[in-house]
């Protein structure tokens, strides 16, 4: 009879090298190595030079024999990736367990979805999503390869090389869940390997808001021309600058795809834009009063003071909150802004949620890659999904047990010693009301006397005829 628990593949990534980030075509371009292991009880103690093909790309001359199992991974989303090679190095398989281990080199372009809500303060995450081509999640479930992800140091958790000039590359990052479902109502592992990338603004700030800024300034010269007789000058810069503006956001859209909503930077350029056209508004109004009240030039006083405090108010209050959000994103990898910044290009499913909704069942222990997970949805490899952090992904539910057991020995000790200072101090007060008792009882039969020492350092007590001793202190009375 056929074991009926799904077959654990193991996977791991190294990147060699992003080339470019495509924010109009949605994609990425990259260099990486894919490296895939399972068991397989059929091959064990079958030599690797006899063994069955892998796969139709393998298979020897004259080899009729049917291919070996294989999950057929695939990367999901696959735009133009061209395969380098793809092997099956013999020295690395293993002959006694059946271990296969394939590779394979991959470069091209990946699907890349990207929020410009907070550009050019903006970061990306980039996600490399692989699963089985056919296996559902009840005959296949991968696993993260803990050798080469989740610790300091780890070898696949790095990019060799980076040519993103406009992004600075962080930490990345694998984790594991369910895509799906799909039309039929089927769930399938995946793994994804995400970096997050994070733009270098400063470009934006030197060629675009440094310039928009200046251009704003000289629209406040307008308020230091006659109101009468420059009006049409007044006029006359208002659009000027009014046109700079709007050529300067062409510019900087021409790099954006055409998105449904506002940016920072076109927040920026709106705020921009509006303060320019009053400027405008306020030349003809200050026009009118000078003619009819001649309290032209006091608007202007005015408007020379608040244009200013009202445009860099708004700049700073809008900036404010695109530099609060860049920095939660970097600083804090579990907050709310960085998980679903990795959400945003991820199309896996955590299992809880799923078992949650009743979409997948399953229970038992979620050890490493879900060993002893009961029915299907507990063989997930834990929880995956969009809010894992990086321990999680690799099966640390696994260690649970063992934090469990230590804080349980740690509780009981500091229950015993709880307990142990609440007896002591109840001894020291039954001791002391004892001493109390007996002090008082010798005041009564006259046999001590309480008063000062006859040194003068304090009260004593002492018997009738005899040198007053000391007085000892208890509790915060004194006998």
């Amino acid at each position: 009879m056929s074991d009926p628990s799904p077959r654990e593949v193991t996977v791991s990534f190294f990147v060699n090298g992003l080339k470019d980030v495509d924010a109009i075509a949605g994609t990425v371009d990259l260099d990486f190595i894919l490296y895939v292991s399972w068991v397989d009880p059929a091959l064990a103690g079958i030599p690797v030079d006899e063994r069955p093909p892998y796969d139709e790309d393998s298979r020897k001359a004259n080899d009729e024999r049917e291919c070996c199992w294989n999950p057929k991974i695939e990367v999901n989303n696959n735009v133009s990736l061209e395969t380098l090679w793809s092997l099956y190095p013999p020295g690395y398989q293993g002959v006694e367990d059946g271990k296969v281990i394939w590779g394979a080199r991959y470069r091209g372009s990946i699907a890349n979805d990207m929020d410009l809500a907070m550009f050019p303060l903006d970061s990306d995450s980039i996600s490399i999503n692989i699963g089985p081509k056919d296996e559902t999640i009840d005959k296949v479930v991968l696993k993260i390869d803990p050798a080469k992800h989740g610790f300091e140091g780890a070898p696949g958790d790095r990019i060799k090389k980076s040519n993103l000039a406009e992004w600075a590359v962080d930490v990345p990052c694998v984790r594991a869940g369910l895509s799906g479902p799909t039309g039929s109502g089927n769930y399938y592992s995946n793994v994804e390997f995400c970096i997050m990338v994070h733009r270098n603004f400063m470009y934006y700030v030197w060629k675009v808001l440094a310039i928009v800024y200046l251009l704003i300034i000289s629209s406040f010269v307008v308020f230091a021309m006659d109101p009468v007789d420059d009006f049409g000058e007044r006029i006359n810069i208002c659009l000027t600058l009014f046109l700079a503006a709007v050529a300067f956001l062409y510019v900087v859209g021409e790099s954006l795809p055409k998105v449904p909503y506002l940016t920072l930077l076109d927040k920026l350029m709106l705020i921009a834009f509006l303060f320019i056209f009053l400027a405008g508004v306020e030349s003809l109004v200050a026009k009118n009063l000078q003619t009819s009240h001649d309290k032209g030039k006091t608007l202007d006083f005015v408007c020379c003071i608040g244009f200013p405090l009202g445009y860099f108010g708004l700049n700073f209050f809008t900036l404010g909150m695109g530099i609060r959000y860049r920095y939660r994103l970097i600083n804090d990898r579990t907050g709310e802004e960085y998980q679903k910044a990795l959400a945003l290009d991820s199309k896996m499913k955590s299992v809880d949620a799923l078992r949650g909704s009743g979409s997948v069942s399953g229970g038992g222990k979620k050890g490493e890659g879900g060993e002893e997970g009961g029915e299907v949805g507990g063989k997930a490899g834990g929880d995956g999904g969009p809010t894992l952090t990086k321990a999680e992904s690799l099966g640390s539910a696994s260690l649970l047990p063992a934090v469990t057991r230590r804080a349980s020995s740690v509780l009981n000790v500091l229950s015993g010693v709880s307990e142990a200072s609440t007896e002591l101090a109840l001894r020291v007060e039954r001791e002391e009301e004892i001493e109390r008792e007996r002090v008082e009882e010798m005041v009564e039969k006259g046999d001590v006397v309480l008063g000062d020492r006859a040194d003068g350092s304090g009260e004593g007590l002492g018997t009738k005829g005899a040198p007053k001793k000391r007085l000892s202190i208890i509790g915060s009375k004194k006998y």
